[in-house]
């Protein structure tokens, strides 16, 4: 007699998700451009251990919009936000992460994007402590992209 081994009809769905928070306490910075206010905050778990944190604000044009978003991991400690079928909550009131690179894109005023994103690889670190979020990262060309904020 063989015995099949199938997989578990009801397998465990990934804990992914999105965090998205309207805030008025929000700020970035890119190189050759002064801080500019942002808007909204996204937390993307992509992994227990691989935050993405995307901070969204105006473009330089009428309608533009612009994002900055850092790619962050803990393999020691998991990621700040738990998620059921992809809603997110905060579960964790710290966490701290290794950025691994970090992106610039922008959007026309129907949410199209405008052009291709500039991503790199990066270092710095990304700080979740008491709902608010610091996020500091070096290139390659020894320029810093930063951004803070509070959810």
């Amino acid at each position: 007699m063989t015995t099949l081994a199938l997989p578990s009809a009801v397998a465990a769905l990934p804990a992914i998700g999105r965090l998205a928070v309207n805030t008025n306490q929000c700020s970035f910075v890119v190189p050759s451009v002064d801080r500019q206010p942002c808007f909204r905050i996204e937390l993307t778990r992509k992994t227990d251990h691989v935050l993405r944190l995307r901070f969204i604000g105006q473009g330089e044009q009428k309608g533009q919009g612009r994002s900055l978003t850092f790619v962050a991991l803990n393999p020691e400690q998991p990621v700040p936000i738990l998620c059921d079928q992809g809603q997110c909550e905060v579960s964790a009131m710290r966490w701290q992460g290794s950025i691994v690179g970090v992106a610039e894109a922008f959007t026309t005023p129907l949410g199209i994007a405008d052009g291709l994103p500039k991503a790199w690889p990066a270092q710095g670190r990304c700080l979740f402590e008491q709902r608010a979020l610091t996020c500091t990262a070096e290139i390659n060309t020894k320029e810093v992209f930063s951004a803070k904020g509070r959810l």
